[in-house]
């Protein structure tokens, strides 16, 4: 990363207060140059920058694919509209929730969102919930649709049972106020993501802070905006 642009980037993120740890910029190999990665004119020629410089390829969907930078960050590039789209969503998101938010962390990305640098996570089983959380998936899944149904107005009816997801109510009592599913549905309510991608093992990972494992949503992008705008069929 070229000095000025390592600069630009630490002085607006530490007016925005975010942690150190956060700042940590990626260990790209010698030669590798985010600015040179920008220049080249298709995702194409994109991809074959980032393998000239020895970052494989982790994984790759229909609008973004995501690189290997070193052990703890990933370089994800947008392939087309919904990849630029939902990189945007993750950064905005990242700068804009607490540093202990269930989510993969954006530690830098492009003005123009061709890639966001995320944090990197192994992939989730689900049997991470029950050791992380204290609790199965299928029932923190049903948990947070009921607490975001709540916080989004979205009941379609006055009768209460109809929402009951979850039918174990004191589980879902004692359940509710742990803080990772609290959090997670605070999120989801509050920046308007879609829950189907949320209840996919996919879209989780594990990452390690501070010597401890946590659960995060590693894909984010897809709000409900990028939603209607790119993958609602008209």
């Amino acid at each position: 990363m070229k000095l000025q642009s390592l600069i630009a980037y630490l002085t607006e993120n530490i007016q925005g207060g975010l942690s150190e740890d956060v700042l940590e910029i990626a260990n790209y190999p010698e030669g590798f140059n985010i600015d040179q990665l920008k220049d080249q004119p298709s995702f194409a020629a994109k991809v074959r920058y980032l393998r000239s410089h020895s970052l494989d390829k982790l994984g790759a969907g229909s609008s973004r694919a995501a690189f290997i930078a070193d052990n703890d960050t990933v370089i994800k590039v947008a392939k087309n509209k919904k990849g630029l789209a939902q990189n945007r969503v993750e950064a905005e998101l990242s700068a804009n929730v607490s540093n202990d938010a269930p989510i993969a962390k954006v530690k830098d990305s492009d003005t123009d969102n061709i890639w966001i640098e995320s944090e990197r996570a192994r992939k989730a089983k689900p049997t991470d919930f029950k050791s992380l959380i204290g609790y199965p998936m299928d029932d923190i899944m049903k948990v947070v649709r009921e607490l975001v149904d709540e916080q989004r107005g979205t009941r379609v009816s006055e009768n209460q049972e109809e929402y009951l997801y979850l039918t174990d109510r004191e589980l879902f009592e004692e359940m509710q106020w742990t803080k990772a599913i609290y959090n997670l549905a605070d999120i989801i309510a509050d920046h308007d993501l879609s829950l189907g991608d949320i209840r996919r093992i996919s879209s989780w990972g594990v990452v390690n802070r501070n010597g401890s494992q946590h659960l995060v949503l590693v894909d984010y992008g897809l709000d409900d905006q990028v939603w209607q705008q790119h993958y609602k069929r008209r």
